[in-house]
Formats: C-alpha cells, sequence, structure tokens
C-alpha cells in the first residue's frame, strides 16, 4: 500500500482528556476519506496518567490511528520522534489539547493536491468549535497569500506583516509541511534547541531556507484551546520562555543581519504590545530577575520609552503610588504620561481665558501632591479661587513675541521652577507657548495638534511627547492618567 500523502501527528504527555476529543476532532475526518489517503499518529512521551490505555482502546477500533510510545519523557523532542514515526508526504503537527474544525483534513488535501506547497500555515479560532467565528489574526493586512521564503528579502516582507509569533512558527497546530525535509531540516537546525523551547521555530526557518513556498491558508482550520492552563509556569518564568527562546532563535538565524532580526523579533512585539512590559516588572520575583528582563525586552526591540515608564511604574507601585523622587530626563526623557503626571514633583500648566479645563485638569493634579505653576494668557478672574493650590501667573502673549525683556524674564521663571510635566491646554496653540514648554526643559509635555500643522497627528514637534485632538479636559485628564476628585467636571 502507498504511503498516506498526509500525517496527522500528535506529541501527548499526561493529558488524557484532552487527548481524548482531540482525536474525536481527527479520526471521523479521516475515516471519511479513500482508505489510506491520511493517517492519525501519536506518539505517547511516557504518560503516567490512562494515555496509554486510552491509545489502546482507540487502536483497536480505529486503523486509521498509529501509536507509539516513548521509554522516558524527551521533551520537546517528542514533535521529531512523532513525525518519524509518521508516514505522509506532509506532516500536520497537531498540539493534543487541540482540536481539528470539520472538513480541516479535506481542505488541506485539497490544497495539497491542487495547489502543492512546501509550507501551509492555516488560522485559528479560539476555544471555539465554531468556524464561522472570526479567526485569530496571524498577520496585518498581507498584500499577498503565497511567499517564497526561502529568498531573504521575501522573509524579511513576511516578517515584517506578522502580529503574532504563530506567523513564525511557534504554535505547532497550523504548521503543515513535507515532512522528510522538515525531518531534514530539523536535523540541521543548531543543537541547542533539540529538546529544548522553540524547537518548531528553529526547525521551521532552518526548512525555509531551502523549502520556502509557503501558503497561507486564511481561514481557520484549528480550534485553539488556549484555556487548558497547560503551562504551569509563573508569569514571569513563562514570559521569559518567550523572550529567551526566541531572541535565541533570533540569535542563531539573524545575527548578522539586523534587519531580519528586527523583522523577526517584531513578531513578538506585536503578539504581546507594550503591556507586556509591564508584565514582566510586575511579575519579576526579585530586582535582578527585572534587570534580565529589561535588559532582553530593550533588545528585543521593545521601546526603551515604554521600559523607562515600567520601571518608573513599578516603583511608583511599591511606594503606593506616593510621589517618586524626581524624574531623570536624561533616562526618561519620553517617559508615559500617565507615570509621569503621578509621580511630578512640579507641573507646569499653560492656559488660555477659559475657565472649564483649567479648574477641571487643576483639580485632578491636585491629587498628584505636585507643586502647581500655572500661567494664564490674561489676568485670572474672579473663578480663579483663591484656595486653590500652586502659583499663578497672567501672562501677556503678545508683549512675549515683540519684547525680548519680557520673554527672558518669562523663561527664567520657567527654567528656574524646572517642572517634570508641562500641559498646554491652549487648543490653537499660540507659539510663544511652545517656545515656553521648550524652554521648562521638563520630562514630558502635552499638547493639542497645532492648526494647520498636519504632520504633528503623527509626529510631535517641539517640545511635546504627546500631541492630542482638542476635545474635553475630561480626556485629558484620562490620556494623564489622572484620577478626578470630588470637585472636579
Amino acid at each position: 500500500m502507498a504511503n498516506p500523502l498526509l500525517s496527522i501527528c500528535i506529541p501527548t504527555h499526561d493529558r488524557a482528556d484532552w487527548l481524548d476529543r482531540c482525536l474525536d476532532s481527527c479520526l471521523p475526518q479521516v475515516e471519511a476519506l479513500p482508505e489510506g489517503l491520511a493517517e492519525v499518529v501519536v506518539s505517547d512521551n511516557a504518560s503516567a496518567d490512562r494515555t496509554a490505555e486510552l491509545l489502546a482502546g482507540r487502536a483497536a477500533r480505529h486503523p486509521a490511528l498509529r501509536v507509539h510510545r516513548n521509554a522516558v519523557d524527551n521533551c520537546s523532542a517528542n514533535f521529531d520522534t512523532v513525525l518519524q514515526c509518521a508516514r505522509g508526504r506532509y506532516g500536520w503537527l497537531l498540539g493534543d489539547d487541540d482540536a481539528l474544525l470539520p472538513g480541516a483534513v479535506a481542505r488541506v488535501l485539497d490544497l495539497i493536491r491542487t495547489e502543492p506547497r512546501d509550507f501551509y500555515l492555516p488560522h485559528v479560532v479560539l476555544d471555539s468549535g465554531d468556524p464561522a467565528v472570526r479567526p485569530m489574526a496571524w498577520f496585518r493586512e498581507l498584500p499577498r497569500l503565497d511567499w517564497n521564503l526561502a529568498d531573504p528579502a521575501e522573509l524579511r516582507e513576511y516578517m515584517e506583516h506578522g502580529c503574532s509569533a504563530s506567523a513564525v512558527f511557534s504554535f505547532i497546530s497550523v504548521l503543515i509541511f513535507l515532512r522528510e525535509p522538515w525531518l531534514e531540516a530539523a536535523a540541521a537546525r543548531p543543537p541547542a534547541f533539540a529538546g529544548g523551547p522553540w524547537p518548531q521555530v528553529a526547525t521551521g526557518l532552518e526548512y525555509v531556507k531551502r523549502h520556502g513556498r509557503l501558503r497561507v491558508i486564511p481561514e481557520p482550520l484549528v480550534n485553539y484551546h488556549c484555556s487548558t492552563g497547560a503551562w504551569g509556569e509563573p508569569p514571569w518564568d513563562r514570559a521569559m520562555l518567550d523572550l529567551r527562546g526566541l531572541l535565541q532563535v533570533a540569535d542563531a538565524f539573524f545575527s548578522r543581519d539586523p534587519a531580519l532580526f528586527r523583522a523577526f523579533m517584531g513578531n513578538l512585539r506585536r503578539n504581546h504590545g507594550d503591556g507586556w512590559i509591564l508584565h514582566h516588572r510586575t511579575s519579576a520575583p526579585s530586582a535582578a530577575a527585572w534587570a534580565e528582563s529589561r535588559a532582553l525586552l530593550l533588545r528585543a526591540g521593545f521601546d526603551p520609552v515604554q521600559v523607562a515608564a515600567a520601571d518608573l511604574g513599578g516603583d511608583l507601585l511599591r511606594q503606593g503610588n506616593a510621589p517618586g523622587p524626581g524624574l531623570d530626563p536624561e533616562s526618561l526623557a519620553l517617559a508615559d504620561l500617565g507615570f509621569v503626571a503621578r509621580g511630578s514633583r512640579r507641573t507646569l500648566v499653560l492656559a488660555g481665558p477659559d475657565p472649564e479645563p483649567l479648574e477641571g485638569l487643576l483639580d485632578a493634579l491636585r491629587g498628584t501632591r505636585a507643586e502647581l505653576r500655572v500661567l494664564v494668557a490674561e489676568a485670572p478672574g474672579p473663578w480663579m479661587a483663591p484656595a486653590a493650590a500652586g502659583t499663578r501667573q497672567a501672562v501677556d502673549l503678545a508683549r512675549f513675541g515683540a519684547d525680548p525683556g519680557y520673554r527672558r524674564a518669562l523663561c527664567a521663571g520657567i527654567r528656574s521652577f524646572a517642572p517634570d510635566l508641562v500641559v498646554n491646554l491652549d487648543p490653537g496653540r499660540d507659539p510663544g507657548w511652545d517656545l515656553m514648554a521648550s524652554e521648562a526643559g521638563a520630562a514630558a509635555a502635552v499638547a493639542c495638534r497645532a492648526p494647520g500643522r498636519a504632520w504633528e497627528a503623527t509626529r510631535p514637534g517641539g517640545p511635546y511627547t504627546r500631541l492630542l485632538p482638542p476635545g474635553p479636559a475630561s480626556a485629558l485628564v484620562e490620556v494623564l492618567g489622572l484620577v478626578r476628585t470630588a470637585g472636579g467636571f
């Protein structure tokens, strides 16, 4: 009998209940096909639960199922073992806690016969048996589904479109490939990945050097059970498994090509987002652990601004949200505004004649316990209550532009105040305020986008670290991460 065209290969260890469900999703689909077209192969990695009994009973009833058992647990090397036990021209690795969606096997076989490629990468739905559910996104908008990853330029372009580590082969249940060439690639990959974390990523990158014709399958074919709770590591340990492991892969394959290194690690950054930085910061068990995380996050290309902000945020959390001892503009020049606002020692507010936004903002800023200085574009009116915190000064903006002596004196006072944070409330962005904000030398500053300066929508200008469209003061308070007190708006 000829070897099957496709082998569904399931490595398993001590998850009999999940494996049972996984086989329920595979075997009926395979048995509905002409005999010998596909097979299911399971490699039991020395399970101590009822896996062996389950597989013996299944194999007795299902000729399409073939079973292997390792004498000892060989960890992730079992990914290679199950493929070595298979016979199919193509292999499809499938996690034992995942399941194939209806019609998945027929769909893949149809592609193999009519549009053969070296590699297929389908999508998944998350904890849902309904293939109509919107799939998880492995990519930002793709210009095409077919790629030649043996070409370094195409490999870079492909990786730059990825928004999940699954796009670079981290998730085994979406890897469908020519089986024997894959095993050859596994033998050629760096020895450090044998039995360790992410062997499938290293094997996949080795494989596409010679077998790079990849087809992205946009529809979901797998039900990804991410809620199985299978990892078991503490949060920091689990996060570091990803970070260390994928950096190890990038070092092994792209150390001589910084552009490919950045493109590869971009998938991890977009997969987790900047929130992952704070996750590392808050879950690290010690200062030394965070120092390791911090160094690796920066190597992986995470934004130094966000890393610095997480550093400060962790300090503030330890202090019970009390103001920090001070902000260092050299190391925290563009730190997250919320952290700066809550940790600021001195805050400078630049305000127009409208009292409403100023009242609301001052109310929120008083909760930070920062020293406030308010410059108002005309003489303060009776609405500015003497009991409000901070020093207020009326500013003649026309004179500021025309009188060098007046301008020098006002700027000297701003420099002497040395604010950590500047908030420009003027929706018209008078150039005088911009110059004053520049003189402040603050760690962070926020302003509305200047009318008529369209480029500022994407690139902050002058001294500002965040530009906002004009809007209510309530939105500004939220951007600054502040809490409105009872007297606020």
